[in-house]
């Protein structure tokens, strides 16, 4: 007899193809993959932020066919974006919807803490008594606590504080439960759901072959960071390091992939010209045209073919948050075999004092450990091949996704 299958209702700020929004998206598209695969029916419903420069987005509702998931984008205002600097996304048509189809699911989850979608969530859960699963993903560290304004204090205390407590929340590692429940002081049962990669499949990390770098920078050393330009991310920290590694005559480039966020690029600009620090705005198939020694590059947003260039061509990938929930660029560049150097702030620990990478508390320490992977190939590459062994290990969205369906039916069942 074949067992009636649970059903999902993923109510979601912003979806793939909406990649501006970083790695988050496509971790939970993956998610919500592989969790069909295990037994569940998933529905997403979302907004069309990050879209909205796509004439088939700009209807008030489009139904899309994604990885096999109904896929609903709803149109959105932006009246209420001040509640939140990456947007409120107000949908009056996904508000109507949810509540009128929450109630042919069994759990309704959330990748969003700070948004309008969630209380449309948490009200139809509260209606139809479904329960509610809230992805924290670093939305609740401390450090995120010291870094509120007013504005958001208030809006947790009268609205967001209510709708995390009567969730589970979605946790992506141990780390992060420890530091966020004890922190907030939570009662309420926690979900540990780890983030996997589809680069550990060889074909997903085909690459352009027709790319090249100048003639001129084989001996490069090439630092990677991959993500959004923003304060969280620790740019100029990395910035900081990679000038320290220039003055201590190591030829180096800083290549620098991902779209800017806000306004903090002006920040990295003027630190930039207060170190007279040479940088070039050059595309991955641009590489070849101009000499990147000892030069800061910035992309752009990178996808597909051309990010796992740059992941396949770097030496070392560094990450220097200030606070993530789980960086997916961490362990792609893993999948990719590049040794990793991270701040504490990415709450990776099992990567500290480990053979395939370390984690930096000072600032001097990234770059003692940095000069001392560019000064040896032979442990740069056995590094890099624990790396990758180890994401095979720990990392496998097939291994993730069974012990996740786990969870999920405890907590539905419970």
């Amino acid at each position: 007899m074949i067992r009636n299958k649970k059903r999902i209702l993923c109510i979601v700020p912003t979806y793939y193809p909406a990649s501006k929004f970083g790695g988050p998206i496509q971790a939970l598209r993956s998610l919500n993959y592989f969790l069909t695969k295990n037994n569940f029916e998933i529905e997403v419903v979302t907004t069309n932020a990050g879209l909205e420069d796509r004439s088939e987005y700009k209807l008030n509702k489009n139904i899309k066919k994604l990885d096999g998931i109904k896929t609903i984008y709803f149109s959105r205002i932006k009246l209420f974006d001040f509640f939140n600097s990456s947007g409120w996304h107000f949908s009056i048509p996904l508000f109507i919807y949810v509540l009128q189809n929450a109630k042919n699911f069994d759990v309704i989850y959330c990748r969003s803490i700070w948004n309008f979608p969630t209380i449309a969530a948490y009200i139809a859960s509260k209606i139809y008594n479904k329960k509610l699963i809230i992805a924290a993903t670093g939305k609740l560290t401390p450090w995120v606590w010291s870094q509120m304004t007013i504005k958001k204090n208030i809006y947790w205390r009268f609205i967001a504080r209510r709708i995390v407590q009567h969730s589970s929340i979605h946790y992506v590692s141990k780390e992060e439960e420890e530091l966020c429940h004890k922190f907030h002081q939570f009662k309420n049962t926690p979900m540990i759901i780890k983030t996997g990669t589809d680069k550990i499949i060889s074909t997903n990390r085909e690459i352009n072959d027709d790319y090249k770098f100048n003639e001129n920078d084989n001996e490069v050393n090439k630092l990677l960071f991959m993500g959004r330009i923003h304060h969280m991310k620790g740019i100029d920290t990395l910035i900081d390091v990679y000038k320290d590694l220039i003055k201590n005559g190591k030829t180096v480039c800083l290549i620098i992939a991902g779209p800017k966020d806000g306004d903090y690029f002006e920040k990295i600009n003027l630190i930039l010209k207060e170190n007279n620090l040479d940088y070039l705005n050059l595309s991955p198939k641009e590489f070849h045209k101009k000499s990147i020694k000892n030069k800061i590059v910035f992309t752009g947003l990178v996808e597909g073919n051309d990010k796992n260039w740059l992941y396949e061509n770097a030496d070392i990938y560094c990450h220097f948050s200030r606070n993530e929930g789980f960086s997916n660029s961490i362990i792609e560049a893993m999948a990719f075999k590049k040794p990793i150097i991270i701040s504490e702030g990415c709450y990776f620990n099992d990567a500290k004092n480990s053979d395939f990478g370390d984690v930096y508390s000072q600032k001097d320490d990234a770059t003692k450990k940095l000069m001392q992977l560019i000064d040896n190939n032979v442990l740069r590459e056995q590094m890099g091949a624990n790396a990758q062994k180890y994401i095979l290990e720990h990392h496998d969205w097939e291994k993730i996704s069974k012990k996740a369906a786990i969870e999920i039916n405890k907590f539905i069942n419970s």
